[in-house]
């Protein structure tokens, strides 16, 4: 049997593409103003703390500690899972398309921060659940994180897809 491609719809894919230099340039200034922010929350700590003064100022200085953590944690994260390539490569942050059904196992794209996966279709659960917001589609595999799609996200609604799944673990079966 042939390959079947399980698309996402078209909204999905609106995310604009940056290049890998901009994306470089705004994680290394994410470090820069997050590590001085992180300088200026200790700084206000510690003066607070030697004159005494442990009031209110405090909440403000947890909020910027909190908000330099985020944006060097965030900062880190997108250095770390930076293409190789030269500056004007464009970095896509989706996925371009949901994930492909073979004969015996379920292959997901990567994504700028995910490595493609494969996962055995014997061992794969699939769940459809119906709703008025086009329902759902959750997979699980033991030893994996479950992933879940939206309706709205497949072109396909997610019985469909339950049921091209189980037609083919059904022939995997037999």
């Amino acid at each position: 049997m042939d390959p079947v491609v399980v698309e996402l719809s078209a909204w999905t894919q609106r995310m604009p593409t940056v290049t890998r230099g901009s994306l470089r340039r705004r994680s290394v200034a994410s470090l820069i103003v997050g590590g001085l922010l992180g300088l200026v929350a200790a700084g206000g700590l510690v003066a607070s703390l030697v004159l005494d003064r442990v009031d209110v100022r405090l909440l403000g200085l947890a909020f910027l500690g909190v908000a330099a953590v985020f944006m060097i944690w965030n900062a880190i994260r997108y250095l770390r899972h930076l293409p190789s390539g030269s500056d004007a490569d464009p970095v896509k942050f989706t996925a371009p398309f949901a994930f492909v059904i073979s004969d015996d196992a379920l292959h997901f794209p990567g994504r700028f921060d995910t490595d493609p996966d494969d996962w055995p279709l014997a061992e794969t659960v699939v769940v459809a659940t119906a709703g008025r917001s086009g329902g759902s589609l959750v997979l699980r595999c033991p030893g994996r994180k479950s992933r879940r799609f939206f309706g709205k996200a497949l072109v396909l609604p997610p019985s469909e897809i339950s049921r091209l799944v189980e037609e083919r673990r059904g022939v995997l079966r037999a």
